[in-house]
Parts: C-alpha cells; structure tokens; sequence
C-alpha cells in the first residue's frame, strides 16, 4: 500500500529531517538536486521537464547550466584526439571572407 501523505506532512517532514541533519537546503534544492545528475547523464531536456512537471521545456532550461561539465569533457575529448594525432583540424575556404574549420581524420 503506498504511503499515504498530504503536501503540509510532506513539508513538515522534510523540516524534521533538514533540521536533524543540520542541513542548511530548501524543499527546491532538491530539485536541483535531482536535474544535475539527470543532466549529466544525458536525459534530455523534455524528459526532465516531463519529470518535473514543467508546462514548458523554457521553465526546465533553468538547469542547462549543468551542462558545463559535460561540456568540458566533450572539448576535453576533442583535444585528446587532436593532440593524438587520430583527427587534424583543418581550414576549408567558406562563404564570402569567411574561412570554415573542420575536423579531418587522419
């Protein structure tokens, strides 16, 4: 049988439980909480807003800021193939004065 709990017990109970930790968070933190991790493992935005109940994937676009590790370790990759030798960056001619970078495997 699933627990039965009201909004105001849920509140009430998680008071208890952050003062009994000593922990200094709001009912929302845990929200955050919950996006980073799902973030960083790829789940893609209307997933998460799915998840989170968000009318629009625009309210959900607050936690794209947790992206900046995976970022990271994309260029981070990308530096490593370069820096092995595996890839060669290239210069190609583009539009108008503009030149266009690529990626070349070598």
């Amino acid at each position: 049988m699933p627990l039965q709990i009201n909004f105001e017990g849920l509140k009430k109970g998680f008071r208890r439980a952050r003062e009994k930790a000593g922990a200094n968070v709001n009912f929302h933190d845990l929200r955050h909480s919950c996006a980073s991790p799902l973030i960083n493992i790829g789940v893609s935005l209307d997933i998460i807003r799915g998840i989170f109940g968000h009318a629009s994937v625009k309210t959900t676009e607050r936690y794209v800021h947790l992206q900046i590790h995976r970022q990271a370790r994309a260029m981070n990759q990308l530096s490593d193939l370069v820096e092995s030798e595996k890839i060669t960056p290239e210069i190609t001619p583009g539009r108008g004065k503009k030149k266009a970078a690529c990626l070349k495997a070598a």
